[in-house]
């Protein structure tokens, strides 16, 4: 069949097919930006604040064991042992808050 054509109907014929091919992967990709979209938004509304949750966690049991490493200091005065007794519970309450922000949010 294609032998038969003459050159010019040949170049229509290899332009349209292109254009088709090009149009079918077009659509293909269109539809596929639904799908992005939707997991894009859950990255951002659902893994991107647990792992900001838990970098502030771990910055708070840092501060838990920076001070509980104080605590063994047996040179420190009681009024520097009560505040370190205070950062401890301070930060707990930092870690605590994360924690139950973040079970909000999977719930």
């Amino acid at each position: 069949m294609f032998k038969q054509m003459k050159l010019g109907a040949k170049l229509i014929t290899a332009f349209l097919l292109m254009a088709l091919i090009v149009t079918i992967i077009g659509g293909v990709g269109y539809f596929s930006l639904g799908r992005v979209e939707k997991n894009m938004d859950e990255i951002a509304n659902l893994r991107l604040p647990a792992v900001t949750n838990l970098l502030r966690m771990r910055v708070a049991m840092d501060e838990i064991s920076v001070s509980q490493h104080s605590l063994l200091n047996p040179f420190l005065s009681e009024k520097e042992r009560k505040m370190e007794a205070d950062k401890i519970k301070e930060s707990e309450k930092r870690c605590e808050t994360c924690a139950v922000s973040q079970i909000g949010r999977l719930t």
